[in-house]
């Protein structure tokens, strides 16, 4: 396999608000100034439909339930079971956790307050409340 060159780009797809929690996250975290103008501009453009979808998709039922990993939680055990493993799992290795399992452990976060008071703030924006 090829590596790919320096000049080499390739373009992720996201929503509007996938896009935006990107940019937030680059904002807390990267000194990166130069992709945070690109998102940000990015993010203005679809704004302003300068820039339109480039596609649609609909997640099928295995997409949207994430069967397909087989590290996501096992549906026989009970959902408090799945929270307590998918936290222990991103204790030790956040970056191999699939989106199911990050979801479910800051779900178990929230509920045993282990997150800081910002985390909580953030996590109940994230789910619509104000």
């Amino acid at each position: 396999m090829n590596q790919p060159t320096q000049k080499a780009k390739y373009r992720p797809y996201f929503t509007a608000s996938e896009l935006s929690e990107v940019i937030r996250c680059v904002k807390l975290s990267s000194q990166n100034i130069s992709l945070l103008r690109y998102l940000e501009s990015y993010a203005l453009k679809i704004s302003h439909g300068v820039i339109t979808e480039s596609i649609t998709l609909q997640p099928t039922l295995v997409d949207s339930l994430e069967l397909d990993s087989p590290d996501s939680p096992s549906l026989d055990s009970s959902l408090e079971s799945k929270r307590a493993k998918a936290y222990a799992k991103w204790s030790q290795a956040p970056e191999a956790c699939t989106p199911l399992e990050i979801e479910l452990t800051h779900l178990y976060r929230f509920e045993n307050d282990l997150m800081s008071p910002e985390e909580e703030t953030i996590y109940l924006q994230s789910q619509g409340a104000t």
